[in-house]
């Protein structure tokens, strides 16, 4: 039996956030984005995506592969007010 999809791209999705909040080396996230975890990944429970980690962390370098690679950066006020902290706040 195939897992369900939603569960894969939830488990890629909150693993890739971990590994941007535990500052994980750069080569990690991209081999972990190769792999498939969803760059667009934006969990229930806080609103979360790999974009907000990244701009949490102050990390410019992943904010620019994120979006790159596909992160939806104006999706609503809160991502816009986490890039203004990456672009404005360092």
């Amino acid at each position: 039996m195939d897992p369900d999809i939603d569960e894969v791209a939830t488990a890629l999705g909150e693993s890739l956030i971990d590994q941007i909040l535990e500052n994980k080396p750069i080569e990690d996230i991209k081999a972990s984005l190769d792999a498939g975890a969803p760059v667009w990944y934006q969990n229930l429970t806080e609103g979360i995506s790999p974009l907000h980690a990244a701009a949490y962390v102050q990390n410019a370098d992943l904010v620019k592969l994120l979006i790159e690679k596909g992160a939806v950066w104006n999706a609503g006020s809160f991502p816009m007010r986490s890039l203004d902290v990456i672009f404005h706040g360092l």
